[in-house]
Protein backbone atom coordinates (compact mmCIF):
# COMPACT_ATOMS: atom_id res chain seq x y z
CA UNK A 1 0.00 0.00 0.00
CA UNK A 2 2.84 2.67 0.25
CA UNK A 3 3.94 4.58 -2.50
CA UNK A 4 6.28 3.09 -5.49
CA UNK A 5 10.00 5.40 -5.74
CA UNK A 6 12.13 5.81 -7.68
CA UNK A 7 15.62 4.36 -7.38
CA UNK A 8 17.23 7.79 -9.21
CA UNK A 9 16.24 11.10 -8.90
CA UNK A 10 14.22 10.92 -11.85
CA UNK A 11 10.54 10.89 -13.24
CA UNK A 12 11.20 8.16 -15.46
CA UNK A 13 10.75 4.33 -14.62
CA UNK A 14 14.16 2.28 -14.47
CA UNK A 15 14.12 -0.87 -15.73
CA UNK A 16 17.77 -3.20 -14.60
CA UNK A 17 18.64 -5.40 -17.59
CA UNK A 18 21.00 -8.45 -17.85
CA UNK A 19 21.69 -9.78 -21.24
CA UNK A 20 23.72 -13.27 -20.81
CA UNK A 21 25.17 -14.96 -24.00
CA UNK A 22 25.54 -18.24 -24.12
CA UNK A 23 26.07 -19.51 -27.86
CA UNK A 24 23.54 -22.10 -27.12
CA UNK A 25 20.18 -21.05 -28.83
CA UNK A 26 19.61 -22.31 -31.96
CA UNK A 27 18.97 -20.19 -35.79
CA UNK A 28 16.20 -17.90 -35.91
CA UNK A 29 14.86 -18.93 -32.05
CA UNK A 30 13.98 -16.28 -29.29
CA UNK A 31 15.99 -15.73 -26.43
CA UNK A 32 14.34 -16.38 -23.07
CA UNK A 33 13.32 -13.07 -20.83
CA UNK A 34 12.58 -13.57 -17.22
CA UNK A 35 11.06 -10.55 -15.37
CA UNK A 36 10.53 -9.58 -11.66
CA UNK A 37 8.90 -6.87 -11.02
CA UNK A 38 10.03 -4.59 -7.30
CA UNK A 39 8.14 -1.98 -6.07
CA UNK A 40 7.83 0.22 -2.87
CA UNK A 41 10.05 3.18 -1.56
CA UNK A 42 13.55 3.75 -2.58
CA UNK A 43 15.21 2.50 0.96
CA UNK A 44 13.26 -0.42 0.83
CA UNK A 45 14.22 -1.88 -2.68
CA UNK A 46 17.97 -0.64 -2.19
CA UNK A 47 17.92 -3.05 1.05
CA UNK A 48 16.43 -5.83 -1.20
CA UNK A 49 19.30 -5.20 -4.01
CA UNK A 50 22.12 -5.73 -0.91
CA UNK A 51 20.48 -8.88 0.11
CA UNK A 52 19.64 -10.52 -3.13
CA UNK A 53 21.57 -11.76 -5.87
CA UNK A 54 20.67 -12.75 -9.67
CA UNK A 55 20.79 -16.07 -8.24
CA UNK A 56 18.24 -16.49 -5.71
CA UNK A 57 15.90 -13.43 -7.24
CA UNK A 58 12.14 -15.66 -8.18
CA UNK A 59 11.92 -13.98 -11.80
CA UNK A 60 9.21 -15.00 -14.23
CA UNK A 61 9.55 -16.54 -18.10
CA UNK A 62 7.91 -14.25 -19.98
CA UNK A 63 6.04 -15.11 -23.08
CA UNK A 64 7.46 -14.22 -26.12
CA UNK A 65 4.00 -14.02 -28.43
CA UNK A 66 3.54 -12.47 -31.82
CA UNK A 67 2.93 -9.95 -32.93
CA UNK A 68 2.72 -7.29 -29.94
CA UNK A 69 5.91 -9.39 -27.79
CA UNK A 70 4.39 -7.04 -24.67
CA UNK A 71 7.41 -7.79 -21.98
CA UNK A 72 5.62 -8.10 -19.65
CA UNK A 73 2.80 -10.60 -17.58
CA UNK A 74 -0.70 -11.13 -19.73
CA UNK A 75 -3.57 -13.00 -19.58
CA UNK A 76 -3.04 -14.57 -23.06
CA UNK A 77 -6.78 -16.50 -22.56
CA UNK A 78 -8.43 -13.08 -22.18
CA UNK A 79 -6.45 -11.68 -25.06
CA UNK A 80 -8.11 -14.20 -27.10
CA UNK A 81 -11.42 -13.22 -26.32
CA UNK A 82 -10.67 -9.06 -26.28
CA UNK A 83 -9.88 -9.79 -30.20
CA UNK A 84 -12.79 -11.09 -30.65
CA UNK A 85 -14.67 -8.25 -29.88
CA UNK A 86 -15.09 -5.23 -32.70
CA UNK A 87 -12.43 -2.25 -33.07
CA UNK A 88 -14.17 0.72 -32.75
CA UNK A 89 -11.76 2.03 -35.06
CA UNK A 90 -12.88 -0.38 -37.87
CA UNK A 91 -16.40 0.27 -36.56
CA UNK A 92 -16.46 4.01 -37.13
CA UNK A 93 -15.29 4.42 -40.75
CA UNK A 94 -14.57 7.96 -40.46
CA UNK A 95 -12.19 9.42 -37.59
CA UNK A 96 -9.32 11.41 -37.21
CA UNK A 97 -6.88 13.12 -34.55
CA UNK A 98 -8.82 16.63 -33.18
CA UNK A 99 -7.54 20.15 -34.44
CA UNK A 100 -4.08 21.05 -33.68
CA UNK A 101 -4.12 24.83 -34.27
CA UNK A 102 -0.40 25.43 -33.57
CA UNK A 103 -0.74 28.36 -31.81
CA UNK A 104 -3.22 28.13 -29.36
CA UNK A 105 -2.37 30.89 -27.37
CA UNK A 106 -3.07 33.22 -30.70
CA UNK A 107 -5.94 31.24 -32.13
CA UNK A 108 -8.05 29.93 -28.93
CA UNK A 109 -9.36 32.14 -25.98
CA UNK A 110 -12.24 32.07 -23.52
CA UNK A 111 -13.52 35.35 -24.51
CA UNK A 112 -14.57 35.97 -27.75
CA UNK A 113 -13.41 39.80 -28.01
CA UNK A 114 -10.12 39.21 -26.79
CA UNK A 115 -9.70 36.08 -29.32
CA UNK A 116 -10.43 38.40 -32.35
CA UNK A 117 -8.43 41.12 -30.64
CA UNK A 118 -5.35 38.73 -30.82
CA UNK A 119 -5.72 37.41 -33.94
CA UNK A 120 -5.84 40.86 -35.60
CA UNK A 121 -3.02 41.71 -33.85
CA UNK A 122 -0.56 38.91 -34.85
CA UNK A 123 -1.49 38.67 -38.38
CA UNK A 124 -1.87 42.20 -39.40
CA UNK A 125 -5.98 41.36 -40.63
CA UNK A 126 -9.29 42.72 -40.11
CA UNK A 127 -10.46 38.97 -37.91
CA UNK A 128 -14.06 37.80 -39.26
CA UNK A 129 -16.62 37.29 -36.42
CA UNK A 130 -17.91 34.80 -38.70
CA UNK A 131 -14.95 32.64 -38.36
CA UNK A 132 -15.41 32.07 -34.59
CA UNK A 133 -16.56 28.56 -33.45
CA UNK A 134 -16.91 27.12 -29.95
CA UNK A 135 -14.53 24.47 -29.33
CA UNK A 136 -13.96 21.54 -26.83
CA UNK A 137 -10.53 22.25 -25.62
CA UNK A 138 -10.12 20.39 -22.37
CA UNK A 139 -12.74 17.77 -21.09
CA UNK A 140 -15.71 20.40 -19.66
CA UNK A 141 -13.72 23.22 -20.98
CA UNK A 142 -15.41 25.06 -24.00
CA UNK A 143 -13.35 27.69 -25.67
CA UNK A 144 -13.22 29.77 -28.46
CA UNK A 145 -11.45 29.29 -31.59
CA UNK A 146 -10.72 31.40 -34.85
CA UNK A 147 -11.35 28.34 -37.34
CA UNK A 148 -9.47 29.25 -40.68
CA UNK A 149 -7.87 26.93 -42.20
CA UNK A 150 -5.07 30.00 -43.60
CA UNK A 151 -4.00 29.93 -39.89
CA UNK A 152 -4.95 26.92 -38.02
CA UNK A 153 -2.18 24.34 -38.91
CA UNK A 154 -4.57 21.08 -38.79
CA UNK A 155 -8.14 22.20 -39.20
CA UNK A 156 -8.95 18.57 -39.83
CA UNK A 157 -12.18 20.38 -41.71
CA UNK A 158 -13.65 17.30 -43.49
CA UNK A 159 -14.10 15.18 -40.36
CA UNK A 160 -15.26 19.06 -38.44
CA UNK A 161 -17.32 19.39 -41.31
CA UNK A 162 -19.51 17.19 -39.22
CA UNK A 163 -20.23 19.40 -36.78
CA UNK A 164 -20.25 22.80 -37.48
CA UNK A 165 -24.11 24.53 -37.71
CA UNK A 166 -25.42 20.84 -37.83
CA UNK A 167 -26.13 18.36 -34.75
CA UNK A 168 -24.22 15.18 -34.32
CA UNK A 169 -22.03 13.78 -31.19
CA UNK A 170 -18.70 12.20 -31.72
CA UNK A 171 -17.26 9.78 -29.32
CA UNK A 172 -13.68 10.84 -28.49
CA UNK A 173 -10.79 7.97 -27.80
CA UNK A 174 -7.22 7.67 -27.68
CA UNK A 175 -5.01 4.94 -29.76
CA UNK A 176 -2.03 4.34 -26.97
CA UNK A 177 -1.96 5.74 -23.31
CA UNK A 178 0.33 5.55 -20.82
CA UNK A 179 -2.12 5.19 -17.92
CA UNK A 180 -4.35 2.80 -17.00
CA UNK A 181 -8.02 3.16 -19.17
CA UNK A 182 -9.75 6.43 -18.88
CA UNK A 183 -10.11 7.87 -22.46
CA UNK A 184 -13.41 7.87 -23.43
CA UNK A 185 -15.78 11.11 -23.63
CA UNK A 186 -17.93 12.94 -25.87
CA UNK A 187 -18.11 15.77 -27.73
CA UNK A 188 -21.17 17.77 -29.73
CA UNK A 189 -19.00 20.38 -31.52
CA UNK A 190 -15.69 20.45 -33.26
CA UNK A 191 -12.82 19.74 -30.50
CA UNK A 192 -9.25 19.57 -30.11
CA UNK A 193 -6.48 16.61 -29.86
CA UNK A 194 -5.44 17.24 -26.59
CA UNK A 195 -9.21 16.50 -24.58
CA UNK A 196 -7.13 13.94 -22.25
CA UNK A 197 -4.02 15.29 -21.76
CA UNK A 198 -1.35 17.51 -23.15
CA UNK A 199 1.72 15.08 -22.62
CA UNK A 200 0.50 12.08 -25.05
CA UNK A 201 -1.94 13.89 -27.23
CA UNK A 202 -3.75 12.75 -30.31
CA UNK A 203 -7.29 11.95 -29.08
CA UNK A 204 -9.31 10.79 -31.67
CA UNK A 205 -13.00 11.78 -33.21
CA UNK A 206 -15.40 9.71 -34.25
CA UNK A 207 -18.92 11.15 -35.42
CA UNK A 208 -21.81 9.44 -35.02
CA UNK A 209 -23.04 10.46 -37.99
CA UNK A 210 -21.61 11.70 -41.48
CA UNK A 211 -23.26 14.90 -43.41
CA UNK A 212 -23.11 15.16 -47.45
CA UNK A 213 -23.06 18.34 -49.44
CA UNK A 214 -26.23 20.68 -48.74
CA UNK A 215 -29.09 20.76 -51.22
CA UNK A 216 -30.96 23.33 -52.77
CA UNK A 217 -33.30 23.43 -49.95
CA UNK A 218 -30.43 24.09 -47.84
CA UNK A 219 -30.69 20.39 -45.70
CA UNK A 220 -28.31 18.16 -45.10
CA UNK A 221 -27.90 14.49 -46.00
CA UNK A 222 -26.50 12.21 -43.51
CA UNK A 223 -25.72 8.64 -42.98
CA UNK A 224 -24.75 6.85 -39.78
CA UNK A 225 -20.36 6.17 -39.55
CA UNK A 226 -20.73 2.75 -38.75
CA UNK A 227 -18.78 -0.25 -40.49
CA UNK A 228 -21.78 -1.68 -42.79
CA UNK A 229 -20.62 -5.24 -41.92
CA UNK A 230 -19.71 -4.85 -38.78
CA UNK A 231 -23.37 -3.32 -37.87
CA UNK A 232 -24.45 -5.93 -39.83
CA UNK A 233 -23.30 -8.74 -37.54
CA UNK A 234 -24.36 -6.72 -34.32
CA UNK A 235 -28.21 -6.47 -36.00
CA UNK A 236 -28.00 -10.24 -36.32
CA UNK A 237 -26.95 -10.89 -32.70
CA UNK A 238 -29.51 -8.36 -31.13
CA UNK A 239 -32.09 -9.93 -33.78
CA UNK A 240 -32.89 -6.09 -34.23
CA UNK A 241 -32.17 -3.55 -37.34
CA UNK A 242 -30.70 -0.39 -36.69
CA UNK A 243 -33.44 2.31 -37.56
CA UNK A 244 -32.50 6.32 -37.79
CA UNK A 245 -34.06 8.55 -35.36
CA UNK A 246 -36.27 11.11 -36.84
CA UNK A 247 -36.00 13.47 -34.08
CA UNK A 248 -32.18 13.69 -33.55
CA UNK A 249 -31.21 17.14 -34.36
CA UNK A 250 -34.53 18.16 -35.66
CA UNK A 251 -34.43 21.43 -33.40
CA UNK A 252 -31.99 22.96 -34.99
CA UNK A 253 -32.89 22.70 -38.17
CA UNK A 254 -36.14 24.59 -38.33
CA UNK A 255 -37.61 22.62 -40.52
CA UNK A 256 -40.86 20.94 -39.43
CA UNK A 257 -40.75 18.44 -42.20
CA UNK A 258 -37.08 17.49 -42.33
CA UNK A 259 -36.70 14.11 -43.40
CA UNK A 260 -40.20 12.80 -42.33
CA UNK A 261 -40.50 10.96 -46.15
CA UNK A 262 -37.72 8.82 -44.93
CA UNK A 263 -38.79 7.90 -41.38
CA UNK A 264 -38.01 4.70 -40.55
CA UNK A 265 -35.71 3.83 -43.13
CA UNK A 266 -33.16 1.00 -42.19
CA UNK A 267 -30.01 1.50 -42.37
CA UNK A 268 -28.54 -1.96 -42.31
CA UNK A 269 -26.32 -0.95 -45.37
CA UNK A 270 -24.39 -4.27 -45.00
CA UNK A 271 -27.79 -5.73 -47.27
CA UNK A 272 -26.43 -3.96 -50.09
CA UNK A 273 -23.02 -4.56 -50.34
CA UNK A 274 -22.08 -1.27 -51.78
CA UNK A 275 -23.31 1.24 -49.11
CA UNK A 276 -25.52 2.99 -50.56
CA UNK A 277 -25.95 6.48 -49.63
CA UNK A 278 -28.66 6.85 -47.37
CA UNK A 279 -31.09 9.45 -48.16
CA UNK A 280 -32.37 12.81 -46.55
CA UNK A 281 -32.23 11.98 -42.93
CA UNK A 282 -31.72 14.21 -39.77
CA UNK A 283 -29.75 14.59 -37.01
CA UNK A 284 -29.05 13.37 -33.22
CA UNK A 285 -30.08 15.29 -29.76
CA UNK A 286 -33.00 15.08 -28.30
CA UNK A 287 -33.63 11.03 -28.73
CA UNK A 288 -36.28 9.47 -25.78
CA UNK A 289 -34.05 7.53 -23.07
CA UNK A 290 -34.69 4.06 -23.26
CA UNK A 291 -35.99 2.22 -20.21
CA UNK A 292 -34.53 -0.59 -18.61
CA UNK A 293 -36.41 -2.85 -20.76
CA UNK A 294 -36.03 -5.82 -23.73
CA UNK A 295 -38.74 -3.64 -25.35
CA UNK A 296 -38.15 -0.11 -26.58
CA UNK A 297 -40.86 1.98 -28.06
CA UNK A 298 -40.34 5.11 -30.39
CA UNK A 299 -41.32 7.69 -28.38
CA UNK A 300 -40.92 10.57 -30.80
CA UNK A 301 -43.83 13.01 -31.58
CA UNK A 302 -44.04 13.39 -35.03
CA UNK A 303 -46.47 16.07 -35.46
CA UNK A 304 -49.26 15.65 -38.13
CA UNK A 305 -47.53 12.71 -39.08
CA UNK A 306 -49.87 9.81 -37.88
CA UNK A 307 -48.89 7.61 -40.26
CA UNK A 308 -45.35 7.59 -39.12
CA UNK A 309 -46.51 7.41 -35.90
CA UNK A 310 -48.56 4.24 -36.20
CA UNK A 311 -45.56 2.75 -38.49
CA UNK A 312 -43.13 3.83 -35.37
CA UNK A 313 -45.10 1.90 -32.76
CA UNK A 314 -45.57 -1.50 -34.51
CA UNK A 315 -41.91 -1.55 -35.61
CA UNK A 316 -39.68 -0.09 -33.49
CA UNK A 317 -41.26 -2.67 -30.66
CA UNK A 318 -38.73 -5.29 -30.07
CA UNK A 319 -37.36 -5.17 -33.81
CA UNK A 320 -35.42 -1.17 -33.96
CA UNK A 321 -32.67 0.08 -32.09
CA UNK A 322 -31.32 4.21 -33.23
CA UNK A 323 -27.85 4.85 -34.17
CA UNK A 324 -27.65 6.81 -30.64
CA UNK A 325 -28.33 3.63 -28.97
CA UNK A 326 -25.93 1.80 -30.14
CA UNK A 327 -23.11 4.52 -29.64
CA UNK A 328 -25.01 5.11 -25.77
CA UNK A 329 -24.37 1.33 -26.12
CA UNK A 330 -20.84 1.40 -26.19
CA UNK A 331 -20.17 4.40 -24.07
CA UNK A 332 -21.79 2.17 -21.33
CA UNK A 333 -19.02 -0.46 -22.09
CA UNK A 334 -16.13 1.81 -21.84
CA UNK A 335 -17.40 2.88 -18.77
CA UNK A 336 -17.52 -0.74 -17.18
CA UNK A 337 -15.43 -0.93 -14.48
CA UNK A 338 -14.73 -4.45 -14.82
CA UNK A 339 -14.04 -4.09 -18.72
CA UNK A 340 -11.65 -1.41 -17.97
CA UNK A 341 -9.50 -3.46 -15.15
CA UNK A 342 -9.49 -6.90 -16.82
CA UNK A 343 -8.35 -5.44 -20.50
CA UNK A 344 -6.12 -2.68 -19.26
CA UNK A 345 -2.75 -4.04 -20.88
CA UNK A 346 -4.67 -4.26 -24.49
CA UNK A 347 -6.08 -1.33 -24.03
CA UNK A 348 -3.39 1.32 -23.45
CA UNK A 349 -2.14 -0.10 -27.14
CA UNK A 350 -4.45 0.53 -29.18
CA UNK A 351 -8.08 1.59 -29.97
CA UNK A 352 -10.73 -0.19 -27.41
CA UNK A 353 -12.58 -3.31 -28.72
CA UNK A 354 -16.13 -3.38 -27.84
CA UNK A 355 -17.55 -6.47 -26.64
CA UNK A 356 -20.88 -7.71 -29.46
CA UNK A 357 -24.49 -8.02 -27.57
CA UNK A 358 -24.27 -11.64 -27.43
CA UNK A 359 -20.32 -11.71 -26.09
CA UNK A 360 -21.38 -14.08 -23.30
CA UNK A 361 -22.19 -17.11 -25.55
CA UNK A 362 -24.87 -18.50 -27.18
CA UNK A 363 -26.49 -20.09 -24.47
CA UNK A 364 -28.36 -17.14 -23.76
CA UNK A 365 -32.16 -16.70 -25.10
CA UNK A 366 -32.37 -13.75 -27.74
CA UNK A 367 -34.89 -11.65 -25.05
CA UNK A 368 -31.93 -11.96 -22.19
CA UNK A 369 -29.70 -10.48 -25.01
CA UNK A 370 -31.91 -7.67 -25.85
CA UNK A 371 -32.60 -6.48 -22.61
CA UNK A 372 -28.75 -6.82 -21.53
CA UNK A 373 -28.26 -5.12 -24.62
CA UNK A 374 -31.11 -1.56 -23.60
CA UNK A 375 -29.78 -2.04 -19.78
CA UNK A 376 -26.61 -0.88 -20.94
CA UNK A 377 -27.88 1.67 -23.44
CA UNK A 378 -30.16 3.24 -20.60
CA UNK A 379 -26.82 3.75 -18.53
CA UNK A 380 -25.16 4.66 -21.26
CA UNK A 381 -27.42 7.18 -22.09
CA UNK A 382 -27.16 9.14 -18.84
CA UNK A 383 -23.52 8.91 -18.60
CA UNK A 384 -23.49 10.44 -22.20
CA UNK A 385 -26.13 13.52 -20.82
CA UNK A 386 -23.81 13.97 -18.22
CA UNK A 387 -20.67 14.68 -19.99
CA UNK A 388 -22.60 16.69 -22.31
CA UNK A 389 -23.72 18.76 -19.07
CA UNK A 390 -27.31 18.35 -20.60
CA UNK A 391 -30.73 18.13 -18.49
CA UNK A 392 -28.59 19.06 -14.82
CA UNK A 393 -31.55 20.92 -13.31
CA UNK A 394 -29.97 23.20 -11.10
CA UNK A 395 -32.07 22.03 -8.34
CA UNK A 396 -29.93 19.35 -8.26
CA UNK A 397 -26.60 20.22 -7.32
CA UNK A 398 -25.73 19.37 -4.34
CA UNK A 399 -22.36 21.17 -4.74
CA UNK A 400 -22.16 24.98 -2.81
CA UNK A 401 -20.49 28.08 -3.04
CA UNK A 402 -21.19 29.73 0.48
CA UNK A 403 -18.77 32.64 0.62
CA UNK A 404 -18.92 35.85 -0.62
CA UNK A 405 -15.25 37.18 -1.97
CA UNK A 406 -13.41 38.27 -5.13
CA UNK A 407 -13.98 34.55 -6.14
CA UNK A 408 -10.83 35.13 -8.02
CA UNK A 409 -8.78 31.70 -8.49
CA UNK A 410 -5.45 31.47 -6.27
CA UNK A 411 -4.63 27.97 -5.12
CA UNK A 412 -7.21 25.21 -5.56
CA UNK A 413 -6.98 22.59 -2.47
CA UNK A 414 -8.99 19.78 -1.58
CA UNK A 415 -9.64 19.63 2.33
CA UNK A 416 -11.63 16.81 3.90
CA UNK A 417 -14.56 17.57 6.18
CA UNK A 418 -15.34 15.25 8.90
CA UNK A 419 -18.35 13.70 10.57
CA UNK A 420 -20.82 15.07 7.25
CA UNK A 421 -24.12 14.23 7.36
CA UNK A 422 -27.36 14.94 6.32
CA UNK A 423 -27.99 16.95 9.12
CA UNK A 424 -25.09 19.40 8.89
CA UNK A 425 -25.70 19.86 5.45
CA UNK A 426 -25.60 23.16 4.15
CA UNK A 427 -26.79 24.56 7.54
CA UNK A 428 -25.06 28.09 7.38
CA UNK A 429 -27.02 28.33 4.32
CA UNK A 430 -30.33 27.34 5.78
CA UNK A 431 -33.38 29.78 4.89
CA UNK A 432 -31.62 31.83 2.55
CA UNK A 433 -32.87 32.36 -0.82
CA UNK A 434 -31.69 30.12 -3.14
CA UNK A 435 -28.68 30.71 -5.30
CA UNK A 436 -29.14 33.57 -8.34
CA UNK A 437 -27.29 36.38 -10.52
CA UNK A 438 -29.09 38.68 -8.10
CA UNK A 439 -27.15 37.16 -5.07
CA UNK A 440 -24.48 36.16 -6.85
CA UNK A 441 -21.57 35.44 -4.54
CA UNK A 442 -23.79 35.03 -1.37
CA UNK A 443 -24.99 31.52 -1.68
CA UNK A 444 -25.15 28.69 -4.00
CA UNK A 445 -26.95 26.10 -2.11
CA UNK A 446 -29.47 25.11 -5.24
CA UNK A 447 -30.78 21.96 -3.58
CA UNK A 448 -33.18 22.87 -0.35
CA UNK A 449 -32.03 21.77 2.27
CA UNK A 450 -35.04 20.15 3.82
CA UNK A 451 -34.51 17.73 0.56
CA UNK A 452 -30.59 17.59 0.58
CA UNK A 453 -30.52 13.49 -0.32
CA UNK A 454 -29.13 10.83 1.47
CA UNK A 455 -24.96 11.12 0.24
CA UNK A 456 -22.33 9.05 1.33
CA UNK A 457 -18.68 10.27 1.00
CA UNK A 458 -19.38 14.08 0.34
CA UNK A 459 -17.15 15.19 2.63
CA UNK A 460 -14.66 17.83 1.10
CA UNK A 461 -14.32 21.20 0.52
CA UNK A 462 -12.53 22.94 -2.69
CA UNK A 463 -11.06 26.07 -1.84
CA UNK A 464 -10.25 28.66 -4.54
CA UNK A 465 -8.39 30.89 -2.32
CA UNK A 466 -8.39 31.62 1.07
CA UNK A 467 -11.43 32.21 1.93
CA UNK A 468 -13.84 30.91 -0.55
CA UNK A 469 -14.74 27.38 -1.15
CA UNK A 470 -16.75 25.02 -3.14
CA UNK A 471 -18.83 22.98 -0.38
CA UNK A 472 -20.34 19.20 -0.08
CA UNK A 473 -17.75 18.22 -3.14
CA UNK A 474 -17.03 14.34 -3.24
CA UNK A 475 -13.74 12.98 -2.80
CA UNK A 476 -14.51 10.47 -5.96
CA UNK A 477 -15.18 13.43 -8.00
CA UNK A 478 -12.05 15.50 -7.04
CA UNK A 479 -9.77 12.97 -7.61
CA UNK A 480 -11.99 11.21 -11.02
CA UNK A 481 -9.88 10.67 -13.80
CA UNK A 482 -10.98 11.62 -17.75
CA UNK A 483 -7.47 10.69 -19.48
CA UNK A 484 -4.66 11.94 -17.86
CA UNK A 485 -6.31 14.75 -16.47
CA UNK A 486 -8.58 15.28 -13.12
CA UNK A 487 -11.07 17.62 -15.01
CA UNK A 488 -12.59 18.92 -11.28
CA UNK A 489 -8.87 20.17 -10.74
CA UNK A 490 -7.51 20.75 -14.05
CA UNK A 491 -10.70 22.94 -14.63
CA UNK A 492 -9.64 25.22 -11.85
CA UNK A 493 -5.98 25.07 -12.27
CA UNK A 494 -6.72 26.54 -15.73
CA UNK A 495 -8.25 29.47 -14.77
CA UNK A 496 -5.31 30.33 -11.56
CA UNK A 497 -5.13 34.10 -11.04
CA UNK A 498 -8.49 34.79 -12.83
CA UNK A 499 -11.77 36.11 -11.75
CA UNK A 500 -14.83 33.31 -11.63
CA UNK A 501 -18.40 34.74 -12.85
CA UNK A 502 -21.48 33.47 -12.21
CA UNK A 503 -21.45 31.33 -15.06
CA UNK A 504 -18.02 29.81 -14.05
CA UNK A 505 -19.43 29.03 -11.08
CA UNK A 506 -22.58 27.19 -11.72
CA UNK A 507 -20.58 24.92 -14.29
CA UNK A 508 -18.15 24.09 -11.95
CA UNK A 509 -20.72 22.61 -10.01
CA UNK A 510 -22.22 20.80 -12.95
CA UNK A 511 -18.97 19.26 -13.70
CA UNK A 512 -18.63 18.19 -9.60
CA UNK A 513 -22.05 16.46 -10.52
CA UNK A 514 -21.79 14.68 -13.97
CA UNK A 515 -18.78 13.27 -12.40
CA UNK A 516 -20.07 11.92 -9.15
CA UNK A 517 -23.06 10.21 -10.93
CA UNK A 518 -21.11 8.83 -13.33
CA UNK A 519 -18.58 7.36 -10.38
CA UNK A 520 -21.93 6.34 -9.52
CA UNK A 521 -23.74 4.82 -12.85
CA UNK A 522 -20.21 3.13 -13.58
CA UNK A 523 -20.80 0.74 -10.69
CA UNK A 524 -24.18 0.17 -12.23
CA UNK A 525 -22.87 -1.18 -15.26
CA UNK A 526 -20.79 -4.26 -13.87
CA UNK A 527 -24.16 -5.55 -12.35
CA UNK A 528 -25.37 -6.24 -16.41
CA UNK A 529 -23.87 -9.35 -18.24
CA UNK A 530 -22.20 -8.16 -20.85
CA UNK A 531 -18.46 -10.13 -21.32
CA UNK A 532 -17.41 -14.20 -20.57
CA UNK A 533 -15.10 -12.88 -17.84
Amino acid sequence: GSADQNVFDIKQGVSINLFVKTNKKAKNELAKVYHYDLFGKREFKYQFLINNSIKNIAFNELPQKEPMYFMVNKDFEVEEIYNSYFSLKEFFVENNIGIVTAKDSILINDNVDELLAKVSEFYKIDADLNKVQKIDYRTFDRKYIYYDNNYVERSREKLMTNFLKISNIGLVLKRQSKYDFSYAFLTNIIAESCLFESAFANNSICPLYLYQEPTAFDERERIPNFNPKILAEIEAKLGMKCIDDENFGKENFGKENFGKENFGKVLNFAEVENTPEVENTPEVENTPEVENTSEVENTSEVENTPEAKNASKAESKKTNFSPLNLLDYIYAVLHSPKYRETYKEFLKIDFPRVPFPDAVGTSRDLSTIQKNFWDLVQLGSEIRKLHLLEEIANKDLQTKYPIAGNNVVAKPTFVTTENFSKENFGKENFGKENFSKENFGKVSNFAEVKNAPEVENLTGKVFINETQYFDNVPETAWNFYIGGYQPAQKWLKDRKERELSYEDILHYQKIIYALTKTDELMKKIDDICFTEV
